[in-house]
């Protein structure tokens, strides 16, 4: 798969914002966040698995409404309001999972990187979850895999794999930008 500097992609990367409408009919998401590498992804058929890249709309319930408040999620078409959120699936229908201030766990092993922050980067406070529990059919947990910071399940818990898409990357480049 290519991966290029942001240097060196300069004009371009601004360019590609003017194709934004012909990328979306094309099958390929534009992901700017930091949780996951820059860069496209496209839609690929297969089974949502551990380990794969997927697309989903947010549910419209809470953490998600003060997160498109925050800005954590940006403007957008899904039924919140926002774009669709792009991470990587870690839990699937099967495992025992826990969610605390300490991390998550799936089938007993920590996820490195995974413990949430109490504040963010303006000091308001975030989700704090205390869950614990076996991953039904129909669910699945995901992280972000670049920043400990990711607005990902140590936040919002489980959700439904019903909508969502499986994606892998086409071109990637680095970001100078955190979190």
């Amino acid at each position: 798969m290519p991966f290029i500097n942001t240097r060196v992609f300069g004009f371009f990367g601004l360019a590609s914002l003017a194709m934004l409408p012909a990328v979306a009919q094309s099958g390929l998401t534009l992901n700017r966040s930091a949780s996951v590498p820059e860069g496209f992804y496209r839609s690929q058929n297969g089974a949502l698995e551990r380990g794969v890249f997927v697309t989903f709309c947010p549910p419209e319930r809470e953490p998600f409404k003060s997160a498109l408040a925050r800005r954590y999620l940006e403007p957008g078409k899904c039924g919140i309001g926002s774009y669709p959120m792009l991470k990587r699936i870690e839990g699937v229908a099967g495992d025992h999972y826990k969610i605390n201030h300490g991390g998550i766990w799936i089938n007993g092993n920590l996820i490195p990187d995974s413990a949430p922050v109490a504040r963010d980067a303006l000091g308001r406070s975030m989700p704090a979850l205390a869950v614990t529990g076996i991953i039904q059919r129909g669910q699945m947990l995901v992280m972000g895999v670049k920043s400990p910071e990711s607005f990902d399940s140590r936040y919002f818990g489980l959700i439904p794999t019903n909508g969502s898409t499986r994606v892998v990357p086409v071109l990637l480049w680095e970001s100078a930008h955190v979190g």
